[in-house]
């Protein structure tokens, strides 16, 4: 037990976040200062300045003093490191921080951007009306399931993020919520994960192709929490396994429910009704920006509306509960 208290600890240590951001190039503008002036020896940032005396291998030329060119150097550097950099609200205060992997900070910064709600609104309408509505019936699910319980039990133990310093807090518009677990995980671990299993049994498509793209998906994710300085490994591991333990007792028994009962409207109204009432009535309660319980309240609301379309659809005919025995070939739209 003990053993298990010390992992838990050093999962949850803000120092190891702190590590994982500066091995992707994250600092603090005053922490690399004295760096930026040991960079006038013609190497990483300010090869620019060295350009004219590529063909004397880079020995100042005859005549040039020393001192301009190493006023040249440090302009070079400084204005390189200028591009590099970003402002980010802290309080009252502004900090700024020196990003030393640009292409690195896009892609982490976008794989973040998927379990925010503009990507939902995107991706759930363009999967019913392009690809399957039968797939993201049953991933959207056990998203709700996952992202109700990852914010409940952000509410019920309340464990603040990591704290900054060390973390460089790259993304400040939910620091009010609790940190474990990370929903961002659970969402990055349900979505694809699910996306890919019923994919497995609908279609004739190599598992070779879909776990990659779930496993890049959830990882990408996962990494770009702890890269944007919001969560710590451990809010992110547990994010992981919570969403595994939704996906096997929950996956196999609830869509068929849900499509053929005719007490499924009653089972939704009051479903959401008994989940969003409390949660309603405990937001007038929260001090600060707190969005826990309003994303909670958005998140079952989506998916009980989801429900009663999908059990209208069934009724009125326009889809069947046909169970398939032979896999869907994958083909490309003729238009």
């Amino acid at each position: 037990m003990e053993h298990i208290k010390c992992v838990c600890n050093g999962l949850n240590d803000p120092h190891l976040t702190a590590k994982f951001q500066r091995l992707c190039g994250i600092s603090k503008c005053k922490d690399v200062d004295e760096s930026l002036k040991l960079k006038s020896t013609g190497t990483g940032d300010v090869d620019s300045a060295f350009s004219v005396d590529k063909e004397n291998n880079n020995y100042v030329n005859n005549g040039q003093k020393v001192s301009d060119f190493s006023e040249a150097c440090q302009q070079t550097t400084q204005r390189a490191v200028s591009q590099k950099t970003k402002t980010i609200p802290n309080g009252a205060e502004n900090v700024k921080v020196f990003i030393r992997y640009p292409i690195l900070h896009y892609i982490l910064t976008l794989s973040s951007s998927l379990g925010n709600e503009a990507f939902y609104l995107v991706f759930y309408p363009y999967m019913v009306w392009n690809v399957d509505c039968v797939l993201i019936r049953k991933a959207a699910l056990i998203w709700c399931l996952s992202m109700y319980v990852g914010q409940a039990t952000k509410d019920f133990l309340q464990w603040p993020r990591p704290s900054a310093p060390p973390v460089i807090r790259l993304e400040t518009e939910f620091l009010q919520e609790s940190g474990m677990p990370s929903t961002h995980a659970m969402s990055a671990t349900a979505i694809p994960f699910m996306l890919a299993y019923l994919s497995l049994q609908r279609y004739e498509i190599s598992p070779w192709i879909v776990v990659p793209v779930a496993v890049i998906w959830c990882t990408l994710v996962c990494l770009s929490r702890l890269y944007q300085g919001v969560h710590s490994v451990l809010d992110v591991v547990c994010g992981v396994l919570l969403t595994v333990g939704i996906i096997f007792l929950a996956g196999p028994y609830l869509d068929d429910f849900r499509l053929v009962s005719t007490n499924t409207p009653i089972f939704t109204n009051r479903h959401l009704c008994d989940k969003c009432r409390p949660l309603y009535c405990s937001l007038s309660g929260n001090q600060g920006h707190n969005s826990a319980k309003g994303d909670a309240v958005q998140i079952v609301s989506v998916t009980s509306g989801f429900s009663l379309g999908t059990w209208l659809n069934y009724h009125y005919g326009f889809t069947t509960a046909k169970q398939v025995t032979d896999l869907y070939p994958v083909l490309a739209s003729n238009y």
